[in-house]
């Protein structure tokens, strides 16, 4: 009788792979994903008690946001056996889509959007266009 593909897959160890290394990393990159995104709360609330609205460094820090958590991703998906990393595959790839729209986004917003001191009062004034 042929052994279960899992347990033979479960049995195998990868020669490149080290698991100490990969958590390691796992941890900072959780780590510098939590303080990212701690720092963009305060950024964020920063600026709106100065009601400037968004302002470039909370935007600058968005970025650092989506390549954390990809590294993330990543680490948990070298350090899962092989038998149930479809699951972490499926997360990295879903993570790496969100990163790739969003660090071109948070870009634009940082080298072609125009910073004022009163945004806030000006997207007050913004009325959604009438249905006719």
């Amino acid at each position: 009788m042929i052994p279960r593909l899992s347990r033979v897959v479960d049995k195998q160890q990868s020669a490149d792979s080290e698991p100490g290394l990969a958590r390691r990393f796992g941890f900072v990159s959780a780590v510098t994903f939590t303080l990212s995104m701690l720092a963009l709360d305060v950024t964020e609330t920063v600026a709106v008690v100065r009601k400037i609205g968004n302002d470039p460094l909370s935007v600058g820090v968005s970025i650092l946001i989506p390549l954390a958590f990809v590294a993330m991703l990543a680490a948990i998906h070298t350090s899962t056996p092989v038998s149930r990393r479809l699951w972490t595959l499926l997360g990295l790839v879903f993570g790496s889509i969100w990163t790739a729209v969003s660090v071109p986004n948070y870009f634009l917003q940082l080298t072609v959007v125009r910073w004022g001191g009163d945004s806030v009062a000006s997207f007050a004034d913004l009325r959604a266009a009438p249905l006719r």
